[in-house]
């Protein structure tokens, strides 16, 4: 939708802190090198807004990452 990759990523829990995850995110590198999360943009479509509001939001996520 969006191009880019998959690409494994400890988000949440960059290392050299106090916690770690026990499995990686899944996440979209772009093709400027900026990563999104899919599931937040996946997220967009479960709340019933209008597909114009979706897009919106989409891009918004994009442009932000």
């Amino acid at each position: 939708m969006v191009g880019g990759t998959v690409v494994e990523s400890n988000q949440f829990t960059p290392s050299g802190g106090t916690f770690s995850q026990q499995q990686p995110n899944q996440m979209v590198r772009l093709p400027d090198g900026r990563m999104i999360n899919p599931g937040l943009v996946a997220s967009f479509y479960t709340h019933g807004y209008p597909q114009s509001y979706v897009d919106m939001m989409i891009s918004s996520e994009v442009k932000n990452a």
